[in-house]
């Protein structure tokens, strides 16, 4: 890594080789509540919600819900891209 680069080598690294955008997460996440937050984020692309909206609506559905409100569940993923 060089100095400077932080969290955004990897998704440069993606870009340049064709990449336009990458979900990715700023720490070490969960199984449980990552397997649930890819699941709905993929079903809302599926159905035609573009990616940031997507993203928007999946992190809104875990900060209402009992179970994943806490930002740690919620809060690492981020979306790079064009």
């Amino acid at each position: 890594m060089l100095r400077g680069e932080g969290v955004l080598g990897l998704p440069y690294a993606f870009y340049v080789a064709g990449n336009k955008n990458t979900l990715m997460t700023l720490w070490t996440v969960l199984n449980e509540s990552t397997a649930e937050f890819t699941v709905r984020f993929f079903e809302k692309l599926k159905g035609g919600m573009n990616q940031v909206k997507a993203l928007t609506e999946t992190k809104r559905e875990f900060l209402n819900s009992h179970k994943y409100k806490r930002p740690l569940f919620w809060a690492p993923f981020v979306l790079y891209g064009i």
